[in-house]
């Protein structure tokens, strides 16, 4: 799946038609907000030289950025620094902030002075062409505050060299997100911080914990909330499994399905989660982090299941 996404980095190099936005990401009572400012670049032509050069990064020259990515796979809640992370912009985990953020970019802030904007990230928005010649858009995010102020910099002026005071504009060579059409790809975490994805995950974990409160199969229930909702293990649920639960949740399999991954069920029928480390086994079982080695016939901790 690599191989589509630099496909996409190609057909951006003929792109002639890009604009530049300051993002400006904010959080407020559990919401993500945005708000736009576009700006231009002096002389003219110098936003597409900048664009076309950042995006040979990646797929030109001897040792293009994209041939550190061995895969591309959907969004799992894992963070493997060889991995390209895919989610749709209907995903529950982004769609409401994904549409906020597309209503910010077509409506830019026009009465703000570009230098006084506090920016968290900018925005490279233009056209391509898909496989079957059809306009869509693309979206490449670098999420860095591109407005600072350099200390202990001078311009050369008339044989003096004199400090830089103003806040300049720093476009950072480095991608962080690509949205293209209905898809958006992750190249590194910082990504998770475009969609305040934090919040996401801890309402998807949130939510699944009180639907395995509801079924009545842990013996500590109050002990597994507090694990499961504590640390790294909200990020976990983004890739839970039901059918894992379904299967621990049946009297008649749980036995079964406990004991490969040594997870103890009292005489009262329930998953014993008395203690951490059992509460955490449950939460690694339920999030395909822990799988049956079926050669030395043992349960092990993964850092990710995907299927062949």
């Amino acid at each position: 799946m690599v191989e589509v996404v630099k496909s996409v980095f190609e057909k951006m190099l003929e792109c002639r038609n890009w604009e530049l936005c300051l993002l400006r990401v904010s959080v407020d009572r559990g919401s993500t907000h945005y708000s736009a400012c576009h700006i231009s670049l002096d002389p003219p032509g110098k936003l597409c030289e900048f664009a076309n050069e950042l995006v040979k990064h990646y797929c030109q020259g001897r040792r293009p950025r994209l041939d550190k990515y061995s895969s591309c796979v959907d969004y799992d809640g894992s963070s493997s620094s060889d991995t390209i992370y895919r989610l749709t912009t209907e995903s529950e985990l982004i769609s409401q902030s994904y549409l906020s953020l597309i209503s910010a970019l077509g409506n830019p802030i026009h009465e703000a002075k570009p230098v006084d904007f506090d920016a968290s990230a900018y925005v490279l928005v233009g056209t391509i062409q898909d496989e079957e010649g059809s306009p869509k858009s693309v979206k490449i995010f670098s999420m860095q505050a591109p407005l600072t102020k350099l200390k202990h910099r001078f311009f050369h002026d008339s044989n003096t060299f004199k400090e830089i005071d103003n806040k300049v504009l720093y476009l950072r060579e480095a991608i962080d997100v690509l949205i293209f059409d209905t898809v958006i790809y992750f190249f590194d975490m910082r990504g998770e911080n475009l969609f305040s994805m934090d919040r996401a995950y801890r309402t998807t974990c949130n939510r699944i914990v009180e639907d395995i409160r509801g079924m009545d199969i842990c013996s500590d229930i109050d002990l597994f909330t507090s694990v499961a909702t504590s640390g790294v293990n909200p990020r976990r649920f983004v890739s839970f499994d039901r059918n894992r639960l379904t299967a621990l949740s049946n009297p008649e399999t749980r036995p079964e399905k406990a004991s490969m991954f040594d997870l103890e069920v009292g005489p009262d029928g329930k998953i014993d989660t008395g203690n951490k480390v059992n509460a955490e086994k449950l939460v690694k079982v339920l999030c395909k982090k822990g799988m049956y080695d079926p050669f030395d016939e043992v349960p092990v901790e993964v850092p990710a299941s995907r299927k062949w």
